[in-house]
């Protein structure tokens, strides 16, 4: 009958479902010895059957239950997988950037020296441009003055002439 074998697929599974299997197989040796009319009309051999009906129920939706978690759980450990090759290559990336920020500072601090050498330079040479400036307007009037003098010079030299 189906009851010892459901009974022997329980004794496999959950500790509920092993007693369950246990009660299945004593009641069905102790209806072992009925003939068959007798066993179809005895209360018994009914439960029997009813237990037995309900323990394939279990045992199905605890496959079914099964199959789903272990695509559960294949989907979080693809996802973890996933989230620890994210994690690996951002750290990566991270030390990449470090890197990076610390070249560019190095470029900044040698381009903000060049730049202050650079404004050095500008304020000696506007000096020097503001020097050589007065030096060009003195000269000029010298020049204007001394020219004027040669001038009057030589309109006294024609007048008396």
């Amino acid at each position: 009958s189906s009851v010892p074998r459901a009974a022997a697929v329980a004794a496999r599974g959950h500790p509920a479902m092993k007693a369950l299997g246990v009660v299945c197989l004593a009641l069905s040796l102790a209806l072992a010895g009925a003939d068959a009319e007798e066993a179809a009309t005895n209360p018994l051999a009914k439960v029997l059957e009813l237990l037995s009906g309900l323990q394939q129920q279990v045992i199905s939706e605890g496959q079914a239950a099964q199959t789903t978690f272990n695509d559960i759980s294949s989907a979080c450990e693809d996802r973890s997988r996933e989230l620890h090759h994210e994690i690996k290559a951002g750290k990566a990336s991270g030390e990449e950037l470090k890197a990076l920020i610390n070249e560019q500072s190095a470029t900044i601090l040698a381009l903000t020296q060049k730049i202050e050498d650079l404004g050095g330079n500008i304020a000696d040479n506007e000096a020097e441009l503001k020097e050589g400036t007065e030096i060009r307007e003195h000269e000029a009037a010298t020049f204007g003055a001394e020219e004027k003098d040669v001038e009057a010079k030589d309109t006294n030299a024609l007048m008396e002439a």
